[in-house]
């Protein structure tokens, strides 16, 4: 008999035709914004991580490059203050490159691998009396005062009164 009809509702799309879808798009369309600033998150913490882990393996082949140039002996030694025991099982061709570099940088670093705790530049040379620390260049041992009560009177290292200093040669 009587059919209801929605008036006017032929011309809109059925999506559009209830109040409730309206809610439940807004909703989606959220997530999707969240979805994507979170998937941009995501990519951005990777993408700064994994550059993290490359420059740590650059830059930290370049520092160790760096320490391995110096010094000698039972320990070396490098201009950044790190010290490594010596690597044990080394090849001739790299225990001869190791002698050469040695060699020309024998003036700033001692063959037994003690820098100067002053500069941190060159070998330490100088024998500091009584407490026997080997712990100066010759620069660096010329400022120190010998029987002075201030501190360039005193051990850098033990803070004993400088006695005496002696010249350590080595061959």
């Amino acid at each position: 008999m009587f059919q209801i009809q929605e008036p006017h509702t032929h011309h809109v799309p059925l999506f559009f035709r209830t109040t409730s879808n309206i809610f439940i798009m807004i909703p989606c369309i959220l997530m999707l914004i969240s979805v994507g600033v979170g998937l941009v998150i995501l990519v951005l913490f990777i993408t700064s991580f994994l550059l993290t882990i490359f420059a740590w393996i650059i830059f930290g082949t370049k520092a160790r490059n760096r320490c391995s140039q110096g010094g000698g002996g039972a320990q070396e030694t490098c201009s950044c203050g790190r010290r490594s025991a010596k690597r044990e099982g080394e090849s001739r061709g790299a225990a001869a490159t190791r002698k050469n570099r040695a060699d020309f940088i024998n003036e700033y670093y001692s063959p037994l691998g003690g820098d100067c705790v002053i500069c941190c530049v060159r070998a330490a040379d100088t024998l500091v009396m009584p407490c026997k620390h080997l712990a100066l260049c010759g620069a660096c041992s010329s400022k120190m005062r010998t029987g002075s009560s201030g501190p360039e009177g005193r051990c850098p290292l033990c803070r004993a009164h400088i006695v005496d200093k002696m010249k350590i040669f080595r061959s």
